[in-house]
């Protein structure tokens, strides 16, 4: 028999809802005892040790469990998909940045690149036989091709990988120039950073929106403007996932924490996922969140200047979301969700917050003069 059970028992009646109220009252306040002596043994004892540290986050605690299982997913989808006929436009797409750079140095070498050029042109020839013709193969081949007329052959790989391009690009091929290394139009009227600084103040996180569609167009001018933020290497790692009929923005948007007091007003919800995939080495696995936040900022910026309202939702690591989210967004092991945003047209009969900011002198440190 339990002490509760017990204590309905032989308590007589008329006690019973105050003694039942100092119970649940003292059974919190042993919680929260219980939670602060195990914060301050954590932070006091554990958290300052290596060794502490370890056993922590190695054997005791399974908090980042999720992102070694993604970073491992992506290392072997990244590998078989190098075993297979498609390959892998990540590699691609870094290696003939990483060609552009040395091409656009101000001192150009007669020879270089040769630790990667037989790996981008396999992709290339891959590439080549599935999707011919789009933006990124134009701009793969013009590059490759100016690459070729640039450096010396001496080198018997780059001879051998010449070979190989002429076989795929025969020389007699028509190769517009408009995707060789990009040349900046210096004399064009640079926007005005009043007007950027405008947008950006007028830019407010909005929780309540109009129960009126966005047109898809209109987003995708929004994705337009954010497909050309920088990525690392331009790999472009990540995807943003658009739902946007209102009963099932909301139960996307009810995954995350915070969207309690605003999901009734959600109709529309993207979902920034970055894949792992892109970057098989452990080094690089916070890329997906960087890249990814650069697009999304750029994406609120195409919306806010259309007029759309928006309010980037942040993702918390916790496994039961994280359970949910895979199961309802059908996430590879590789994927993870970084954000949400939520956006629509604005209510104007409603206020939002005006969230004041740091002050400048605050948020940066010029160097020091010697």
């Amino acid at each position: 028999m339990t002490v509760v059970s017990l204590g309905k028992r032989i308590i007589p009646d008329p006690y019973k809802p105050v003694v039942a109220r100092r119970y649940h009252s003292l059974r919190i306040s042993l919680d929260h005892t219980k939670a602060n002596a195990k914060a301050w043994f954590i932070d006091r004892l554990i958290l300052p040790n290596a060794v502490g540290r370890f056993l922590l986050y190695r054997v005791f605690s399974n908090s980042f469990d999720r992102e070694h299982k993604a970073v491992a997913a992506g290392r072997l989808a990244f590998l078989k998909e190098r075993r297979q006929d498609t390959r892998s436009l990540y590699l691609l797409r870094r290696n003939i940045h990483r060609i552009e750079k040395g091409l656009v140095s101000e001192n150009p070498r007669k020879v270089f690149a040769l630790d990667y050029i037989e790996e981008t042109l396999e992709e290339f020839r891959a590439l080549s036989q599935t999707v011919p013709m789009t933006t990124e193969y134009t701009w793969a081949r013009d590059v490759l091709e100016t690459y070729f007329r640039t450096v010396s052959h001496s080198d018997p790989r780059i001879s051998r990988t010449y070979e190989e391009f002429r076989a795929i690009c025969p020389a007699e091929q028509n190769v517009p120039t408009e995707n060789r290394p990009y040349v900046r139009d210096v004399d064009a009227d640079p926007i005005e950073i009043s007007a950027l600084k405008d947008l950006s103040l007028r830019r407010r996180s909005v929780r309540s929106y109009l129960p009126k569609p966005v047109p898809r167009t209109q987003v995708d001018k929004a994705i337009d403007v954010a497909r050309f933020s920088p990525s690392a290497c331009n790999r472009q790692a990540f995807t943003f996932r658009i739902f946007d009929t209102p009963n099932t923005a909301r139960k996307v948007a009810a995954l995350p924490m915070g969207t309690t007091s605003f999901i009734d007003n959600i109709n529309a919800v993207v979902v920034v996922i970055g894949h792992l995939r892109a970057y098989p080495y452990a080094r690089d696995r916070h890329a997906v969140y960087i890249d990814a936040s650069l697009a999304a900022m750029s994406f609120v910026y195409g919306l806010e200047a259309q007029g759309i309202a928006s309010c980037v939702i942040n993702w918390a690591d916790e496994p039961k979301r994280e359970r949910a989210a895979a199961k309802m967004l059908h996430l590879k092991p590789d994927e993870r969700v970084l954000m949400m945003i939520s956006y629509g047209w604005p209510n104007p009969d409603v206020p939002v917050p005006f969230s004041a900011k740091r002050p400048i002198h605050d948020m940066r440190i010029f160097e020091e003069s010697p």
